[in-house]
């Protein structure tokens, strides 16, 4: 019995083994067109049998990259696109992305509220600062009742949290409201009022038929019962 523990390393085994055999095979095809021809069908088979989306734009390059693991760069073709892949190309390693850098205190408030306050802290006085500062702030203190729904949220220790960001840089006024957003978010539109009867849309067409006639109708009730009343 053949099994497959005594068989060779199954290296992509969503094609199955008998493309690996078949690509492994052709190696030995002394006609460098026949071996062409043969490597473009097991190629074009690869993709039928490749999992995920088959009209990818990638997927040719990528197929291309396994046919050349699997025949273990030993094979003298080329891709559609005229590369041939070699053994180098297959171990390059992508370069590490690094973590944005993060502090252990006031985590809740996010990484965006310290970019904000370090563009608050480098502004000019005047009412914009001002303006920048409140929003900072009432932002701040929509996202610690996230965090703390159960825990009542007072402005001194918002405001508190925000001075000890900034280190001291950013100077909070007195009178700096935290509920700009809330505002805003609760309230909507200041210019939605209402409709008035002036200003009401007038209906016409089949729905003021049909009122007329519901209309007429009850009309001629109300006469008939009065006369047979008389």
């Amino acid at each position: 019995m053949n099994y497959n523990s005594t068989r060779s390393l199954l290296l992509y085994p969503e094609y199955g083994r008998n493309v690996q055999e078949m690509i492994r095979s052709i190696r030995n095809e002394e006609d460098p067109r026949k071996r062409q021809a043969m490597a473009n069908a097991i190629v074009s088979l690869m993709g039928h049998l490749a999992p995920g989306p088959k009209n990818g734009s990638d997927i040719r390059p990528k197929l291309w990259k396994h046919f050349f693991a699997i025949a273990e760069y030993q094979i003298d073709v080329v891709s559609f696109e005229g590369i041939r892949y070699e053994a180098e190309e297959s171990n390059i390693k992508p370069v590490p992305v690094d973590y944005p850098p993060t502090c252990e205190t006031y985590r809740h408030y996010g990484n965006h509220v310290r970019r904000l306050i370090e563009k608050a802290s480098q502004m000019e006085d005047g009412p914009k600062k001002s303006y920048l500062i409140s929003l900072i702030g009432s932002y701040m203190k929509m996202a610690y009742k996230t965090w703390n729904k159960d825990h009542f949220v007072s402005d001194e220790g918002i405001l508190k949290d925000l001075k000890a960001l900034s280190k001291g840089k950013v100077h909070v006024e007195d009178e700096t409201s935290l509920d700009v957003l809330s505002r805003r978010t609760k309230g909507g539109p200041q210019n939605l009022q209402p409709a008035s009867s002036e200003n009401r849309p007038v209906k016409t067409g089949k729905f003021r038929h049909n009122r007329n006639r519901r209309f007429n109708d009850r009309h001629s009730r109300n006469n008939q019962q009065q006369r047979r009343r008389g």
